[in-house]
């Protein structure tokens, strides 16, 4: 009951739905650590982790410890989940991890280009979805903003991929 009267609906839509609003210079500091954590950590390990992810018994005959590159990889995905939560908010974090990967992956076949796209499509996506209902004045949350940018990217790569094939 106590726990109740201090929670309001503005609490919960800002953990469910995330607001930029709400984020403080702690926060971002929290955020670019993160990032620069799995930076340092993914670029001597990306060939290892990938050969894991994608064939664990050629990793192993090669000598890998799959199971540390295993939960190396579980790790930076959890970090990346609860940064994101504050931005983004809890429904909508899945949202973010799946969607960038998605529309780069029609846009590439390549493992490096993969990574790096879905990378520069996530950030591009943050940074419109955040700026853009601001600019526009639009009563959107920053989390569903950024993931209705993602999708639109979706959408067009989808177009994109099929214009070409046609």
């Amino acid at each position: 009951m106590y726990v109740a009267r201090k929670i309001n609906i503005h609490m919960l839509e800002n953990v469910l739905f995330g607001s930029i609003l709400t984020v403080t210079d702690f926060d971002l500091a929290i955020l670019s650590g993160s990032c620069a954590l799995i930076i340092v950590l993914l670029i001597p390990t990306f060939n290892r982790i990938l050969l894991t992810c994608i064939s664990p018994d050629i990793a192993k005959v090669r000598g890998y410890n799959t199971s540390f590159y295993d939960y190396l990889f579980v790790m930076m995905i959890t970090l990346v989940t609860i940064a994101a939560v504050k931005i983004v908010g809890a429904v909508l974090v899945g949202a973010l991890l799946l969607i960038p990967g998605a529309t780069a992956r029609l846009l590439t076949r390549r493992m490096g280009s993969f990574v790096l796209l879905s990378s520069l499509l996530a950030t591009f996506a943050c940074l419109v979805g955040t700026i853009l209902p601001m600019e526009l004045e639009l009563p959107i949350p920053s989390g569903a903003s950024i993931i209705i940018v993602s999708t639109a990217m979706f959408m067009l790569a989808t177009l994109f991929r099929l214009l070409r094939r046609a």
